[in-house]
C-alpha cells in the first residue's frame, strides 16, 4: 500500500485527527453512520408515541363518526310544510 496516494482519510471526527490528516495533504471525511443512530435513536420514541396516538385518535373519530350517523337516522328533519294541524310550531 506504500504506493497508494492518500487522497481522503474517513474518521470519527476525533479533534486530532484534522492535523494529522492536513500534515499528510490529504481530505477528511467524518464517518456519520453513528450521529445519524443516535439521532434516530432519540427520535424513535416519540415517533412512536405520535404513530400510537395519531391512531387513538383515528379510532375515537371513528368511532365518533359512527355515533354521528345514528343519530343523524333517528333525527331526521321533516321535509315541506309544517302541518295547519301542529300548533307548537305554528306560533305566530
Amino acid at each position: 500500500m506504500d504506493d497508494l496516494k492518500v487522497d481522503t482519510i474517513i474518521t470519527d471526527g476525533y479533534r486530532a485527527y484534522p492535523e494529522i490528516i492536513e500534515s499528510l495533504g490529504a481530505k477528511q471525511q467524518r464517518y456519520t453512520f453513528h450521529v445519524m443512530k443516535n439521532l434516530m435513536d432519540e427520535i424513535n420514541p416519540i415517533h412512536t408515541r405520535l404513530k400510537r396516538k395519531i391512531k387513538n385518535t383515528q379510532e375515537k373519530i371513528e368511532d365518533l363518526e359512527e355515533k354521528l350517523s345514528v343519530l343523524k337516522e333517528k333525527y331526521q328533519g321533516k321535509v315541506g310544510r309544517i302541518p295547519k294541524s301542529d300548533k307548537k310550531k305554528n306560533k305566530k
